[in-house]
């Protein structure tokens, strides 16, 4: 069966309810945005999802999951200009939407020697577990002069079965060049899981240059308390552990149901590396969403702060009118690592009361200083809710709260419409994000916010 987009499920049911009713009038901003670059791949609502990338030139890089040669999707590279605003656009690769892969979605990592990698959520192996493909990991290959074409690797092609299915997170690298993230289908099969909820995979890199890289199973979750549906990628803590969410599953209550429907609520989880070399990864829930107003289905990868503290967004869930920061449109959570005193993770939540975003679909980012960054899908003060760039600033001392800020609400005019990546934090703190709908023509915009507020 081919996966639904999570996108077009959160636009069809909350379309209605968060268009509605909303101020003519934009609310105070506390940035300024300017549009980098206004793509010209053929319209459509899926388009820049992932977090764009930025190398020590200034040049950004991102996935497209349509446009392309072939409409299969497209990694690309935005040059800065030597004066002025308007980056310049080249296409590194368009995925065929065969062996290669087909719609690449989330943010690329690069090595320490330059290339790029990624995975596609279609493509590579087809079966009857995947008629449209299980999907593909890749690699760019960076050229060996500057000017010449980037080459792309296959290093692995899910079959859909215990190996999973669907890789659409983000991948992190350890020191050695291993890759680690998870594919939302395929792995152990249960009762509630008839094809599997997903897995945590590790890809080791060959010991002899164009080896065959091994796959390895982290976890498979079964879809109950454990979790289902991984679809946000893994970040690594200081200690070589491994974080991440599942969309659904979890501690079954009222709310949340054990099937993998909209009632699932999902959990944040850990995975812990073996004591040995070769010894199995341990994966430990640290936090089973409960639903309702604390949040529920967590999508987006994790970041942790300074502190060793762990911020993520779900969403839906959240105190509140619909439409107004809440009733169910999503929040934004912190969790506090254990302590000598307390030895469990603590969790709190911050709604996006103030802003009227609704459905942070992209991950997070930090700065230095501790404050947060990131997008919304919809809301924001104008009466076609196409979304906000929000920025959220730590409290002074335990008894305050955070203050959060609007840094643009989106128009769906020049500006873009609908951030569906998360936001990067460039040199002096200039963000930089992508919209999928907008721009001049109608295909989304790159964009770079300058905050003017403290």
């Amino acid at each position: 069966m081919r996966k639904t987009s999570k996108y077009a499920y959160v636009a069809g049911l909350a379309a209605m309810a968060l268009c509605a009713n909303l101020p003519a009038a934009a609310p105070p901003k506390g940035g300024t945005l300017t549009v980098l670059y206004n793509f010209n791949f053929p319209p459509d609502t899926l388009t820049q999802d992932g977090t764009l990338l930025m190398d020590a030139s200034g040049a950004l890089y991102g996935p497209t999951s349509s446009g392309g040669t072939y409409s299969a999707g497209a990694i690309f590279q935005l040059s800065p200009p030597a004066s002025g605003n308007d980056y310049s656009e080249n296409t590194l690769y368009s995925f065929t939407g065969g062996a290669d892969g087909s719609e690449p979605y989330q943010a690329l990592v690069f090595d320490t020697k330059g290339n790029l990698y990624g995975s596609a959520l279609y493509g590579g192996t087809v079966n009857a577990a995947c008629p449209s493909g299980c999907g593909v990991v890749f690699e760019l290959a960076a050229p060996a002069a500057a000017g010449g074409a980037w080459t792309q690797t296959v290093l692995y092609s899910f079959s859909g079965g215990s190996d999973g299915a669907y890789p659409n997170g983000n991948l992190v690298l350890d020191a050695n060049g291993a890759i680690y993230g998870t594919a939302s289908g395929g792995g152990t099969i249960s009762s509630v899981c008839p094809t599997g909820c997903g897995v945590a995979f590790q890809l080791t890199p060959p010991a002899v240059s164009g080896g065959a890289w091994a796959h390895n199973v982290l976890y498979s979750f079964m879809g109950t308390a454990d979790g289902a549906i991984p679809g946000a990628g893994l970040v690594f803590d200081k200690n070589g552990a491994l974080y991440g969410t599942t969309f659904a599953g979890g501690k079954v209550n009222a709310t949340c149901s054990v099937s993998l429907g909209p009632a699932s609520c999902g959990v944040v989880f850990q995975l812990a590396p073996p004591a040995t070399l070769g010894g199995a990864w341990t994966q430990k829930v640290i936090h089973s969403f409960p639903g309702g107003d604390p949040g529920s289905g967590p999508d987006a990868v994790l970041v942790f702060d300074p502190q060793g503290n762990l911020y993520g967004t779900t969403l839906y869930g959240g105190k509140g009118k619909p439409g107004q920061g809440g009733g169910n449109s999503g929040v934004v959570f912190q969790m506090k690592p254990p302590t000598k005193s307390i030895s469990y993770w603590q969790i709190r939540e911050y709604l996006l009361n103030h802003t009227r975003g609704n459905h942070p679909y992209g991950g997070l980012a930090v700065d230095s200083s501790g404050n947060l960054y990131g997008t919304a899908l919809f809301g924001g003060g104008f009466f076609l809710a196409k979304g906000i760039v929000f920025k959220l600033t730590p409290p002074a001392t335990a008894k305050d709260t955070w203050k959060e800020t609007l840094l643009h609400s989106f128009t769906d005019k020049s500006d873009g419409g609908n951030p569906v990546g998360g936001i990067l934090v460039g040199p002096g703190n200039i963000l930089y994000g992508t919209t999928c709908t907008g721009g001049s023509a109608q295909g989304g915009t790159a964009f770079e916010v300058e905050v003017t507020t403290q």
